[in-house]
């Protein structure tokens, strides 16, 4: 695996033409490494390819980019880097505005070195039970147990309040016989009700004081 990913890093340099201004008929131009092939230009550019016409083609300017430096940098590297050094690379990279080549250079640091911490933090791989997992996986796994414990887990009962009743209100100088239905109200000559609750006037015996 690592001689394929370094295989494929280093043939890319291939039937590359230092050039890095391609004008075009249009009045824009594209900035990048480009070479001509079967009548058409491709030009690859920090973005990504962009494969023109020969004919709308006016003029190619050579010079020097950040690719270009990429490249000799890469081609440096020789067929058996180690991961510090292709991390390194991928910081390069990353500076430059290079996005299209940082996640590869990283892929490869982690082929290199599968625990180099900064490449697995970069790509955005988090360490669980003992292995280097995708951050998205490891939180979805987390999300589906808690949901599991919580299923498991008794809900709480509730008990309904009961409000106390209130004491029934006694008028003074009576004396109240039975279970009232309601409260008498306070005052009333009337305590007679129904039967079930009577209220007899009190008073206090000759002699008792």
């Amino acid at each position: 695996m690592k001689i394929a990913l370094a295989a494929t890093f280093l043939l890319s340099l291939s039937a590359v033409a230092l050039a890095d201004e391609v004008r075009m008929s249009q009045g824009r131009s594209l900035v990048g490494i480009a070479r001509k092939e079967d009548g058409r230009v491709v030009v690859e550019t920090r973005h990504g390819t962009i494969t023109v016409p020969a004919s709308d083609v006016t003029s190619v300017v050579p010079g020097r980019t950040a690719l270009h430096e990429y490249r000799e940098r890469l081609a440096a590297l020789g067929s058996s880097p180690d991961a510090p050094q292709v991390y390194a690379l991928s910081t390069w990279a990353r500076e430059q505005g290079l996005i299209r080549y940082v996640a590869a250079l990283q892929q490869w640091t982690i082929a290199l070195d599968p625990n180099h911490r900064q490449a697995r933090a970069d790509l955005d791989y988090v360490q669980y039970q003992g292995r280097w997992v995708p951050q998205q996986e490891r939180n979805a796994y987390e999300t589906g147990r808690r949901t599991q414990v919580e299923k498991q887990q008794p809900r709480p009962t509730t008990t309904a309040k009961v409000r106390p009743r209130p004491l029934p209100e006694m008028s003074p100088g009576y004396v109240y016989l039975g279970i009232p239905p309601s409260l008498p109200p306070r005052g009333s000559q009337n305590h007679d009700t129904g039967g079930m609750y009577i209220a007899i006037p009190f008073t206090t015996p000759v002699g008792i004081r």
